[in-house]
């Protein structure tokens, strides 16, 4: 396999890390003719035989949200698309300029396979912090110890308060708290010295264990604004972007129930807020302000010691940009 690379960047216009990203694209050209040797070592396939031949040229432009992949493949075989191995699109032979959005993370890898009994891997890329949306913070909730790794290039650890618990589950690794006093406390977000920002996205997924109480997935106040992720005590899910003037929208009631899975989703571009569940959006209203990062709190109503969550959270993503409605269907594929 011949292939040409050279390091995929991220410019901003100043260091607040919320200004336009101008991508810059990571060109890779390639001509598939691996031997079958070469593919088991790739992908632990034995003996899949000579693949054929295919020409994959492909764009990789970072954005605000993530990363925006356009293939030209020319060839017989459709190419399938995944992320950290999950199958994100499949690409017919012979399409090109067909843009796909990929809600990558730090650490993220992206692969494209073909699609027949070879398997064949015309493209593996691994984004680092940086390359991969403009997070504020991004919480995988992996690891151990008293402190919540943030994975984004800011910095912003969260820290125990009383003690929290990491378990792994069939959802897989999570911060399971117990409902009575376990939190985490993100001190001051940096944000690169920008207190405020235009728009933002925040993500959780997560899982009650009990219901019919207030319980905050995330929740920030400063002064008279706040913006929070939270269940309510009729079981409905609602997010705030500035609470004290009563701008929140929220699911039906009886929505959230113990033992089942949710992404929640809520997005706000400097005029509309949006609430989405499961990727399907449930609600929105106007309002028109800058938003302030500031501390926050997973788990627990800030500053009150009230309101604590019970149950576990599986991610975490904050973000300085606006989804609209495909990126956070996409997002909600990556999250579930």
């Amino acid at each position: 396999m011949d292939s040409e690379r050279r390091p995929l960047q991220r410019l901003y216009a100043d260091d607040s890390g919320m200004s336009p990203v101008v991508g810059v694209a990571l060109m890779i050209a390639i001509t598939v003719a691996l031997a079958a040797v070469t593919v088991a070592m790739l992908l632990g396939v034995a003996d899949p035989g000579i693949a054929p031949t295919q020409d994959t040229a492909v764009s990789l432009d970072s954005t605000n949200a993530g990363t925006a992949l356009v293939p030209e493949v020319t060839g017989s075989n459709a190419v399938d698309v995944r992320l950290n191995g999950e199958s994100i699109a499949t690409v017919d032979g012979n399409v090109t300029g067909r843009e796909i959005f990929l809600p990558t993370a730090p650490g993220d890898e992206v692969m494209l396979v073909t699609e027949n009994e070879d398997a064949t891997v015309l493209v593996r890329e691994q984004f680092e912090a940086g390359e991969a949306g403009d997070f504020v913070a991004y919480y995988p909730f992996t690891g151990g110890g008293t402190t919540v790794e943030d994975h984004s290039r800011n910095g912003n650890d969260g820290t125990f308060q009383n003690s929290p618990q990491w378990v792994e589950t069939e959802q897989g690794s999570a911060l399971e708290f117990d409902g009575s006093d376990d939190y985490v406390a993100v001190d001051d977000l940096k944000t690169a010295g920008v207190g405020d920002v235009e728009e933002f996205t925040v993500a959780v997924t997560f899982e009650v264990d009990s219901n019919g109480d207030v319980q905050q997935l995330v929740e920030h106040n400063s002064g008279s604004e706040e913006w929070h992720i939270e269940t309510t005590n009729d079981d409905a899910l609602q997010f705030a972007v500035n609470w004290e003037d009563g701008d929140k929208i929220r699911t039906t009631d009886g929505v959230v129930e113990p033992g089942e899975t949710f992404v929640a989703v809520g997005t706000y571009d400097g005029e509309t807020y949006r609430l989405y569940l499961n990727g399907t959006e449930v609600a929105n209203a106007t309002y028109t302000s800058d938003v302030n990062m500031g501390e926050m709190q997973l788990g627990k109503n800030d500053p009150a010691d009230t309101q604590y969550f019970d149950g576990r959270m599986y991610e975490f993503r904050l973000y300085y940009t606006a989804f609209d409605d495909h990126q956070v269907e996409m997002l909600t594929r990556v999250l579930e």
